[in-house]
């Protein structure tokens, strides 16, 4: 796949995520899922009630992070920079999108480093598919100065891509197992 059209399927995924989530829309069929149980009757003081965890050896105020979005693409890029910005002042971890489009063109790493640069106090996580090797989780985590890995599995999105964007093949547990086994 050319750098153009891996650039190109980067900004498609944010284009349909801005076209089918707009603001104001009724997003009941997402939640209609979900029920709220309501506790009148908790029994607990907000005093007691501690968020924080240590992930990594890592110390955070709550749960939650940023998870993987986007990268690669001038679009991506900038809402990369703007989520590590968001990140840094909230304190909270961030992980990029897919770094393979870096790996395979890596003129297209800085897009990426510059999340470090906007956030370099902040918990980073890097991001490669489940068929990438070691030497590519280690580039991964190198070209972040990350904190940790993320390792993404897409068997749905790559099986809908055209058969020379997407991969086939999806024996990946021995792989996951050796770059876990092996990253250092």
């Amino acid at each position: 796949m050319s750098k153009e059209i891996h650039s190109h399927r980067k900004d498609e995924h944010l284009s349909l995520a801005l076209k089918y989530w707009k603001e104001g829309r009724n997003h009941s069929e997402f939640s209609s899922a979900l029920r709220l149980v309501p506790n009148g009757l908790p029994e607990i003081s907000t005093e007691e009630v501690d968020l924080s965890l240590t992930l990594f050896g890592h110390q955070f105020e709550f749960p939650f992070y940023i998870e993987a979005m986007t990268g690669g693409s001038k679009m991506g890029n900038r809402i990369n920079l703007e989520l590590a910005e968001i990140a840094a002042s909230q304190k909270l971890a961030m992980a990029v999108g897919s770094q393979s489009i870096a790996l395979k063109y890596p003129e297209l790493a800085e897009g990426f480093r510059q999340v470090r640069q906007h956030n370099p106090q902040g918990f980073i996580f890097a991001n490669i598919g489940a068929g990438h090797s070691l030497e590519n989780a280690q580039k991964a985590v190198e070209m972040l100065s990350a904190d940790a890995l993320e390792i993404h599995i897409n068997t749905g999105q790559e099986l809908v891509m055209k058969d020379s964007e997407g991969d086939r093949s999806f024996y990946w547990l021995e792989n996951i197992n050796g770059i876990a086994e092996n990253l250092g």
